[in-house]
């Protein structure tokens, strides 16, 4: 169904797309309602493949379309090649630090057949998930598990 260059940049775009709206719905509420969402949105996007580069590209586009109708970038603070497992625990030991409860959460895309993509194969080296189970040996012996089904 995603075969083509326009079928994948349109599915891009549209992911992308509804991050955006879910980040202005939730924390940047109309008419000064109660935000329901964080007071800042951190999006870690990785630019080093084409791939990558491709969905950097589609989240810039749609942020940039979102900022023409709320203040979007009051809450949205892009980060280019940051690791988001360090910037997570850094924000986590900030809040700490400040002697409040840290709620630091990680939204990852996935692969809609395999918990943890292919972190077990070669060439697997920069994607989020990949390094998620790296770094956990439970994350990792659970998925692998699991995934046996699959492949």
């Amino acid at each position: 169904r995603y075969v083509g260059q326009d079928a994948m940049c349109s599915l891009r775009r549209r992911v992308a797309d509804e991050l955006m709206d879910a980040i202005a719905e939730l924390c940047l509420p109309a008419g000064g309602g109660q935000r329901l969402g964080p007071p800042r949105v951190h999006l870690c996007l990785v630019c080093i493949g084409e791939e990558s580069i491709d969905n950097h590209n589609a989240f810039l586009e749609a942020a940039a379309a979102k900022v023409k109708q709320c203040p979007l970038m009051e809450v949205l603070q892009l980060r280019q090649n940051v690791d988001c497992l360090q910037l997570a625990d850094e924000l986590a030991e900030n809040a700490s630090a400040a002697n409040a409860a840290p709620k630091i959460a990680i939204l990852n895309g996935c692969n809609r057949k395999l918990i943890g993509n292919h972190w077990f194969q070669t060439g697997a080296r920069l994607a989020i998930d990949e390094n998620l189970h790296r770094r956990s040996a439970s994350m990792a012996r659970a998925a692998l598990l699991l995934n046996f089904d699959f492949e």
